[in-house]
């Protein structure tokens, strides 16, 4: 079924007709406006603005606007676009191989091309830049590397002075010739120098040098404090594993040595270093031997041979190869043997509870030699963690037996 609008259209209404909720009203336009869709998408004209201007954006908010400035309606290839005065877009022409340049008001012009080879552009005091032969006066002034100038003569040549650069120069109307030796003040190395495949640049206390490369493979460079670098003398790995130790193998070269799990570093009987592997066996000793190198071995007897028990009576009676650990908060008497302990057997005792004292009472015939005392009567420890490990030397029959510490920690007191 076709819809049948209620209202109808203003056919005398003039300017735009829009319809909203179903009621078609007009605008009355301006005349040469253009126009725009405004807020509430009303419908409204812009302009129509003054002969030349151009129509810019508003952004997303606000109508167009034409702008203040006036533009030129066409253009000439190749012209330039300028502000002849304010407000006021002109242009310029173009001129073929020219230059852009500014009058002393600042106005922009195109200097045409001199049209003669060489020319140079030249500034002009109080007037625009102008081309200019290079013979003129004051057409080049100073080229300044150092207190060096260019200065041409009538016939167009230019000779220029080095200065204090180092350089000697001559010149002419078609070559520059430059000899010499720049010095360091100017960038130069002051000196002639050679090249070297491998070659080390450095500097003396004048100039520039090289040390030459050098031929062996793996040697490094040292310093010479204040003087010269130079290649060493031995070579040097590149790469060296973790923990490895460097190792001089010959008079002119140093090697890596890859270290052992739990080994010790021993020489043979030529000086050479080697790690020595862990025997494998708890107890073993690394023992001298010989003309031989060190080596693990079993022990056969002496302090390393003693077999380390805890006792926490308050009676201990040492014995031979046995070492004491004492445990007994409080006094703890303490006897040597009377029998089965000969020469170069040993025993030993530590006072392990910080309550315990310790006190070794000799029968008669019996001494113990601390460092340069002999104590016939008795020794005792004064802390916990004392040690005394003795030897002996005059083998133990009835009560007869003499001791020597070969190992004391802490203070014992002796009578």
């Amino acid at each position: 079924m076709a819809t049948i609008w209620a209202n109808a259209v203003n056919a005398t209404q003039a300017g735009v007709q829009t319809i909203n909720g179903g009621v078609w009203t007009g605008s009355v336009l301006t005349q040469y406006g253009v126009l725009v869709g405004g807020a509430s998408s009303a419908i409204s004209s812009v302009g129509p603005g003054t002969q030349y201007q151009i129509l810019q954006s508003g952004g997303g908010s606000a109508n167009p606007a034409y702008s203040t400035a006036t533009y030129p309606a066409t253009t000439t290839a190749n012209d330039i676009l300028y502000s002849s005065s304010s407000n006021v877009v002109g242009q310029i022409s173009s001129s073929a191989n020219g230059v852009l340049i500014s009058s002393n008001s600042s106005v922009p012009s195109w200097l045409a091309n001199s049209g003669t080879a060489n020319y140079i552009l030249t500034a002009n005091t109080g007037a625009p830049p102008s081309w200019q032969s290079v013979t003129a006066s004051g057409a080049v002034v100073i080229i300044d590397g150092d207190s060096g100038s260019a200065t041409p003569n009538s016939s167009g040549i230019v000779k220029i002075s080095g200065g204090t650069t180092g350089l000697t120069t001559s010149g002419s109307l078609a070559i520059l010739d430059i000899t010499g030796t720049l010095n360091l003040s100017h960038g130069g190395t002051n000196a002639t120098l050679s090249a070297s495949n491998g070659g080390i640049f450095y500097s003396t206390a004048t100039g520039g040098a090289i040390l030459s490369g050098t031929a062996t493979a793996s040697q490094i460079l040292m310093s010479g404090a204040s003087s010269a670098p130079s290649w060493s003398s031995s070579t040097y790995p590149s790469f060296l594993s973790a923990n490895s130790l460097l190792i001089a193998a010959s008079t002119s070269a140093i090697v890596g040595l890859s270290t052992a799990n739990d080994g010790v570093l021993i020489t043979n009987n030529s000086g050479d270093v080697s790690w020595l592997a862990n025997s494998g066996t708890a107890g073993y000793v690394l023992t001298a031997n010989s003309g031989a190198p060190p080596s693990w071995q079993a022990t056969s007897g002496g302090i390393s041979a003693l077999n380390w028990a805890i006792n926490s009576t308050a009676s201990v009676a040492l014995s031979a190869g046995v070492g004491v650990l004492a445990t007994y908060a409080g006094a703890i008497a303490v006897s040597l043997p009377t029998s089965s302990a000969g020469v170069g057997t040993a025993l030993g005792i530590t006072v392990v509870n910080a309550s315990g004292v310790a006190t070794i009472t000799m029968g008669t015939g019996q001494s113990i030699q601390i460092g340069s005392q002999t104590y016939s009567t008795s020794v005792a420890s004064q802390a916990q963690g004392d040690t005394l490990v003795l030897i002996n030397t005059v083998a133990a029959s009835g009560s007869a037996g003499a001791w020597v510490a070969i190992s004391v920690l802490g203070n014992w007191i002796g009578s």
